[in-house]
């Protein structure tokens, strides 16, 4: 890591982009500075529109992390990405090895097993991670199959991928407009990673994240991933119908939203209360039974999730959305909590700010392995006669009071010198430099030797032709 341990976390939603500087210091994962950027339209149901929209976002949240003292005026040179989106999912696929004589399975075996197992995802499908779920060990399950003795293995995976335009938009605007490095964080696999115990995961759980114009579900079972897909249904879609059934703008919407609507609030003598709730349960309701129905696309049943269901996301803000979600579940529900990452700002806590929260606890955990991503770089330094190593700035001599000229001369090269040295090869040593006169004695000497040149008549040497 650079030398100050600090790392770079972009998340580029569909409402906002979000920024953070972090530091990474032992186990400990501190948030320096975090910055929101509205988008508006530039991101539609996770995909980036307007790559140039959103690289000015990117560039004025860059810029304002640099700005912070804690930098101390370094440069960012490489972010982290969380990515997500509605083309994010995951994929069952398995492959197969049989031996012609009993072998030992080894790590060249399992990457083989890793390769034919990617067969299966489409060639417009960008994969983002293999993640193994069981290995058949000559028809036995285990976990740990390398070093075993076989004749045949079998591997089963969950495969996340992504359409291929969403990461050419990404790296539009992050290495190729931005020029920065980057690596990927997978943002539903980060939130788990910060949002379930190991009971759940084990156990059986559901997470949610309902975004603004998408709602991204991860189903866990047996300590592993078994589903992942993304709705192209958020709290945004709220947002519009209210717009439409109040005829008031967006913002304005938004706003009724987020102050007074109810999703189980009963009917009110205020007629106009009547039509927000109405119209957020209706809608929160369709979001309801989509998530709901990725359970039975997953292959499991509400019983098979004994962990519950637990949601994040700016959306889950909404007033009962949670209650509404965990009466029709037939299932505990609960809200995701950030752990593991020290914050200045209790905003960042919230709900709204966990995707960020939780790539920053993942990020923090890649920049501790080996070769991690150098986030900034270190400002440059002028040299100077003191301090620098390389060499000096020689001063003009046609100035008696010693003002610099500004060229840079090697060290152990003086220009005044260049007569003296003159035939000097590699192999020869050059007397130790003398400590270089001040303005005055310069002038001094100079004097000096006009006065014994006017004293001495003709100069026998330099001056011959």
């Amino acid at each position: 890591m650079s030398d100050k341990n600090i790392i770079i976390v972009l998340e580029i939603g569909s409402s906002a982009l979000r920024a953070a500087a972090a530091e990474v210091k032992d186990n400990a994962v501190s948030v320096i500075d975090a910055v929101t950027e509205p988008l508006d339209q530039c991101v539609r149901i996770g995909r980036i529109q307007n790559v140039e929209e959103v690289t000015n976002a990117a560039r004025r949240s860059l810029d304002a992390l640099e700005a912070c003292s804690a930098l101390e005026k370094h440069k960012i040179q490489a972010a982290y990405i969380a990515v997500g989106g509605r083309s994010l999912a995951s994929s069952y696929a398995e492959a197969s090895i049989t031996f012609p004589d009993e072998s030992e399975i080894s790590q060249k075996v399992l990457e083989r097993l890793d390769e034919d197992a990617c067969k299966s995802i489409p060639s417009n499908r960008e994969i983002l991670d293999v993640l193994p779920r069981r290995f058949m060990v000559n028809g036995m399950a285990t976990k740990r199959p390398r070093g075993n003795l076989a004749n045949n293995v079998t591997a089963q995976y969950s495969i996340i991928h992504c359409n291929q335009r969403n990461l050419r938009n990404i790296e539009a605007v992050i290495n190729e407009r931005l020029n920065l490095d980057s690596k990927y964080i997978i943002r539903p696999l980060a939130e788990a990673e910060m949002a379930l115990s190991e009971g759940e995961i084990k156990g059986g759980c559901m997470l949610v994240d309902l975004g603004a114009e998408t709602t991204t579900v991860s189903i866990y079972r047996d300590g592993v991933l078994q589903y992942l897909a993304t709705i192209p249904l958020g709290s945004e879609a709220i947002t519009y119908d209210l717009a439409s059934a109040l005829s008031v703008a967006d913002t304005q919407a938004r706003d009724i939203k987020e102050r007074m609507a109810d999703v189980t609030a009963e009917n009110q003598d205020d007629a106009r209360i009547n039509i927000i709730n109405e119209t957020v349960r209706g809608r929160a309701m369709q979001i309801i039974a989509n998530i709901l129905k990725q359970i039975e696309f997953a292959g499991f049943e509400s019983k098979d999730l004994a962990g519950g269901i637990v949601v994040t996301g700016g959306g889950s803000l909404l007033r009962h959305f949670v209650q509404c979600l965990e009466k029709y579940a037939k299932m505990p529900v609960r809200p995701a909590e950030v752990s593991g990452v020290q914050v200045r700002d209790n905003t960042l806590v919230s709900s709204a700010y966990f995707p960020l929260m939780a790539a920053i606890a993942e990020a923090a955990r890649l920049a501790r392995r080996p070769e991690p991503l150098e986030c900034l770089q270190a400002p440059a330094v002028t040299p100077t006669a003191e301090t620098s190593d390389a060499g000096f700035t020689e001063d003009n001599n046609d100035n008696p009071f010693g003002g610099g000229s500004g060229v840079e001369v090697p060290a152990g090269h003086n220009h005044e010198d260049d007569d003296d040295i003159e035939g000097t090869t590699d192999t020869e040593t050059l007397p130790p430099k003398q400590p270089k006169p001040s303005g005055l004695e310069i002038l001094k000497t100079k004097v000096s030797r006009l006065f014994n040149k006017v004293m001495s008549g003709p100069d026998d040497s330099d001056d011959m032709m």
